[in-house]
């Protein structure tokens, strides 16, 4: 009895592509919250430029989230959208802000990778193609975290240097 009880389970334990990608849209809209959360840190502590590229992050975060709401309405399933937990609200710095992104770049990275496993265990290729276009577009994100943590830890010790750089990510667009 054990046997086929195990035999069950390994049998509908396996996810499908709609479970994955749902939880993909929770994973894109926490990550919204996040970086507005971001935004808003930064914003009380006068750093309008950094408030400004966090919040554009967010924004697109919101429109990767749409991206796979429409994806799955295309193939005919079904879209849940899952409560969202609680994100922080305090970071000490920019610096700080940039490394925690990338963390988190890196983790949703990986869920990504999990989504494209699947799909490809299931010889989905439409949607491994899909995703393809979402791992190269995290890839960049961090790259860019990265860039951004190098940039802050260059010119943690200059007020000048800090306050074009501010300025400079004031002028991100969407």
């Amino acid at each position: 009895m054990v046997g086929r009880n195990n035999e069950y389970i390994k049998t509908n334990m396996k996810l499908n592509i709609s479970d994955t990608l749902n939880a993909q849209i929770n994973s894109e809209l926490w990550s919204s919250y996040l970086f507005l959360s971001m935004s808003v840190n930064a914003s009380s502590k006068g750093f309008k430029g950094v408030a400004h590229w966090f919040y554009v992050q967010s924004q697109k975060e919101n429109l990767d989230a749409k991206k796979l709401m429409d994806y799955l309405n295309s193939i005919g399933s079904k879209v849940y959208l899952y409560p969202i937990e609680g994100v922080p609200a305090e970071w000490e710095s920019p610096l700080e802000m940039f490394k925690h992104k990338l963390q988190h770049d890196i983790k949703i990275s990986r869920l990504i990778y999990v989504a494209s496993t699947i799909a490809e265990e299931n010889n989905d290729n439409d949607t491994l193609d899909f995703l393809t276009n979402f791992a190269n577009e995290q890839k960049k994100e961090e790259n860019i975290s990265r860039n951004m943590i190098m940039a802050f830890d260059s010119v943690k010790d200059d007020e000048f240097a800090f306050t074009l750089l501010d300025k400079e990510l004031g002028e991100r667009e969407l």
